[in-house]
């Protein structure tokens, strides 16, 4: 068999630009035509079922390079029936058939860690190198090996030297297929190191943790995100919401990303947990977020956050909102509503002790008070 199947990917990208807008007939056997190695009788019948998508057209021509049209005719039909009579009926795809025929073939079922490390992969939107699979799932025995046999199904594709997955298969392996066990440990416990990285912001390494987490970002808040809404992962809730407060800081000062979705879905979990200081903390940082361009949502959370550390007695996340609250307000031009939070804030850091954020505030003040006489 070594040699049968063509190098796969071969315009993977192109031909994927939009993988769920519906080809003609004609379209649909040039790019079978341009993919599988077998023709017969069948491949017009094959190209029905599959609604002219181009993906799911893809998946089943790299599965043509070793299989009949009509052999994968009979195949689909088996599947579909298979998915069916195990509840998937209501609302499934001609696309959905052709990822579980592609997850069932004889080259994933050569390589026993292929399919798990696709459920891996489906949690990063930016992909991955393939180099640095060894790294960061250590215990996957012949990880290259199954990363190319995804490759050679086109569930994958090396999209820039980094292999990728298309957000339709990612939301069918999600559903049908999702990460667990010591792999996705070992990708929480990666990327959450990633996180990490945010600390070396206004130090010498700025700029190399700068470029590292802008690369990455997409795939430390998939994980993070996926880590809060799945209770199974929440083994150290503690780091999360640290790595989670890292990343949105990161966010927060180089206006990079958007981890809103992501606070959201940590302050959820953190409530249903009863941690109330931690959610009060995601709802700073939440209002913060929203305080760079949404200044009257940005207040309304601000004010939440400051509620709740008053509830508590944490004064110094009492003073932070109401810093917070002052500054967002001078964005509206509300020049004395703005000056005296300020005041109110510098206040609660003298209270605890904070000389530095006590200096900052009066600084501050003095700063907003000579804008407001000239404005």
């Amino acid at each position: 068999m070594r040699g049968a199947v063509r190098p796969a990917g071969i315009d993977w990208a192109a031909t994927c630009a939009d993988p769920l807008t519906p080809l003609s007939l004609d379209a649909a056997r040039q790019l079978w035509t341009s993919i599988a190695r077998r023709h017969d009788h069948n491949v017009d019948p094959l190209l029905n079922r599959l609604d002219g998508l181009p993906l799911a057209i893809t998946l089943m021509a790299h599965q043509g390079q070793l299989v009949s049209p009509t052999n994968l005719l009979e195949a689909y039909d088996s599947e579909r029936t298979a998915l069916v009579e195990t509840g998937g009926g209501d609302r499934l795809t001609s696309l959905d058939v052709s990822i579980r025929l592609s997850i069932n073939s004889h080259t994933m079922s050569q390589n026993a860690n292929a399919a798990r490390l696709l459920s891996i992969l489906c949690l990063l939107p930016e992909g991955v190198a393939l180099s640095d699979l060894p790294k960061i799932l250590p215990t996957v025995q012949g990880i290259r090996k199954s990363a190319l046999a995804l490759v050679a199904v086109a569930l994958v594709a090396d999209v820039n030297g980094r292999l990728r997955t298309l957000s339709p298969i990612r939301d069918f392996v999600m559903e049908h297929l999702p990460p667990g066990g010591i792999t996705l440990e070992e990708l929480r416990a990666h990327y959450m190191l990633l996180a990490d990285e945010a600390k070396k912001l206004g130090t010498d390494q700025s700029s190399k943790a700068t470029s590292l987490l802008s690369i990455e970002f997409g795939n430390i808040n998939s994980v993070l995100r996926h880590c809060w809404e799945d209770a199974s992962c929440r083994t150290d809730v503690d780091a999360l919401h640290v790595a989670t407060g890292r990343l949105s800081m990161f966010s927060y000062f180089t206006r990079f990303g958007d981890c809103l979705p992501l606070l959201e879905d940590a302050r959820n979990a953190l409530e249903c947990m009863g941690l109330h200081a931690a959610v009060a903390e995601c709802t700073l940082a939440i209002g913060s977020m929203l305080s760079l361009t949404h200044y009257m949502p940005a207040l309304e959370v601000l004010r939440d956050a400051k509620a709740k550390f008053e509830v508590i007695g944490y004064r110094l996340g009492v003073g932070q909102c109401t810093s917070r609250i002052g500054e967002t307000l001078r964005m509206l031009n509300r020049y004395g509503d703005a000056l005296s939070n300020l005041e109110q804030a510098k206040v609660e850091f003298e209270t605890i002790g904070d000389r530095i954020r006590a200096a900052q505030m009066h600084g501050e003040h003095r700063h907003h008070a000579a804008h407001a006489r000239s404005a």
